[in-house]
């Protein structure tokens, strides 16, 4: 009974110092959450340098981007006869793209054009962001899963590839219960936190983010985008070996390759080897945006290349290489590779 009655006030005590310590805490974390408010002007007229001083990470991928040169690209200022081509500027200098009816084409802005496709382009709503999370922080976010990341934002500038993926990828893509968007590919997810560089960082749990990067032009990405099919190949009397294949676009909801006014092009390599190894002959085939043989996501596409090789020589093997490559062949990406064996016999 004694020991019952001196606890209970030790245990208000210590119940009391708890809510005191956590009340501290609370305004220790919300004074400077509301000290570092940003104001409506840095908010209406805000660049990526001003983003990065919380969002390291993000604006250091974004930097690397083709959206961070869209406005400066040299080969963009020399295809528009030095951006004298209005109606391609819109799309490399856009105004917020979520602040007009989705349906409506981009409209070119007034300041900052030589930031390109920044953050403001893809997330500014008035005085406000809109992001996959809400926040209240020194800047207000709005949840939007709906538009972000949302393949429809994506077409309104990169109209060919949002039409071909509504046609052509969409409706297999529905039927076998698949839901992948633009950013699956090009904005892959990860594990971290949305701000670097300040102490109320760690306030962020880490949690899915997105890669801003958007890179075009890179080795990583999923296994088998594009799948060689059985490959026959036969010995004809003008000293060719003939293969024919089938080239499958597994990975892309858009052709391989894509687009209107882009650089890539598809380039599929057929070599003969011999039983040492090394090469008798080999031929090769590239496709541009555009090209009705361009690969369709899911659709087989034949394909039959001639490979001209040395009358008395014996092949053993045929390699095919597809590659991605950049249209003066400064850069190259392997899509799919492999090797079968070659008819014997003359």
């Amino acid at each position: 009974m004694g020991a019952s009655f001196v606890e209970q006030p030790l245990a208000r005590a210590v119940r009391v110092r708890r809510r005191l310590g956590l009340a501290i805490a609370v305004i220790g974390f919300a004074v400077p959450m509301a000290g570092c408010r940003l104001p409506a002007t840095h908010l209406e007229n805000s660049a990526p340098s001003n983003c990065a001083d919380c969002h390291r990470e993000i604006v250091g991928q974004w930097e690397e981007s083709a959206h961070s040169r869209a406005w400066t690209n040299p080969q963009f200022v020399a295809a528009t006869d030095g951006r004298r081509n209005e109606a391609c500027l819109p799309c490399h200098a856009p105004n917020p793209l979520l602040e007009q009816p989705p349906t409506d084409p981009p409209q070119l802005r007034a300041t900052r054009r030589e930031s390109g496709v920044d953050c403001q382009a893809c997330h500014s709503v008035a005085c406000a962001y809109a992001g996959p999370y809400r926040s209240w922080g020194p800047h207000p976010v709005k949840k939007d899963r709906t538009r972000l990341p949302c393949s429809a934002l994506c077409g309104s500038c990169h109209t060919v590839e949002y039409e071909e993926y509504l046609s052509l990828y969409a409706p297999v893509a529905e039927a076998a219960g698949e839901h992948r968007q633009c950013a699956t590919c090009h904005m892959p997810a990860g594990i971290s936190r949305l701000t670097q560089g300040h102490v109320l960082s760690y306030a962020h749990p880490r949690r899915i983010v997105h890669d801003h990067s958007l890179a075009g032009w890179t080795d990583h990405r999923p296994e088998g985008v594009v799948g060689i099919g059985p490959v026959a190949s036969r010995r004809r009397a003008d000293n060719q070996l003939e293969v024919n294949f089938t080239l499958t676009n597994c990975g892309a909801g858009h052709r391989i390759p894509t687009g209107r006014f882009g650089q890539g092009e598809l380039r599929i390599l057929v070599a003969v080897l011999g039983a040492d190894g090394l090469t008798l002959g080999l031929n090769e085939l590239a496709l541009l945006p555009g090209d009705p043989r361009s690969l369709a996501p899911g659709r087989p596409a034949p394909f039959s290349l001639g490979v001209r090789i040395p009358e008395s020589s014996q092949p053993a093997m045929v390699r095919v290489l597809v590659e991605r490559a950049e249209r003066e062949r400064s850069m190259r990406y392997p899509l799919a590779s492999g090797e079968w064996p070659a008819p014997s016999g003359p």
